[in-house]
């Protein structure tokens, strides 16, 4: 009789709050991750960088957030995802007049639209940003997979096998 082994995984995971007064205000998304990969350099390996888009329906604004996280997995099967960087603008208001007449579901095609786009530009391909996963926090959708090597993908085909099996 083969010996069943049940795991539990639970994830615990940390959002930043989107503060009520937002000074950074930049002309586009471009403008505002250009500003980000020319001025900010995390002091740590980074392993997904975290796009959210909110929409504050009172003033009809939207607001992006984009901060890096790394995740662990400790003895008890519990991921942990804990925000290791945050830039310096790590929120921003896109500009209203441009944006007023999408609804939520437009903006995040605009949004999965220009962050490919700027996926494509050689400030993104020479910044940090390029060095791990961009993901969007709304839908889950990667914009961006970190280039591995061989050794790191066979590494982590082996331990998705093993996570499945069991």
């Amino acid at each position: 009789m083969a010996n069943i082994k049940h795991i539990v995984v639970t994830a615990t995971e940390e959002w930043p709050l989107t503060p009520l007064h937002i000074n950074a205000k930049f002309k586009s998304i471009r403008e505002w991750l250009t500003s980000v990969c020319q001025t900010e350099k995390p002091e740590t390996t980074i392993s997904e960088f975290c796009i959210r888009l909110s929409f504050r329906q009172s003033s009809h604004e939207y607001t992006l957030c984009l901060y890096g996280v790394n995740t662990s997995l400790d003895e008890r099967h519990q991921t942990f995802t804990h925000i290791v960087f945050e830039p310096s603008c790590m929120f921003t208001r896109l500009p209203k007049q441009q944006y007023k007449s999408f609804t939520y579901e437009q903006m995040k095609g605009e949004l999965a639209s220009q962050l490919e786009d700027f996926t494509m530009t050689e400030i993104f391909l020479k910044s940090f940003l390029a060095k791990s996963n961009i993901r969007s926090i709304n839908d889950g959708h990667l914009f961006w997979q970190k280039k591995q090597d061989v050794h790191t993908i066979k590494r982590d085909a082996t331990l998705s096998l093993s996570i499945t099996k069991h």
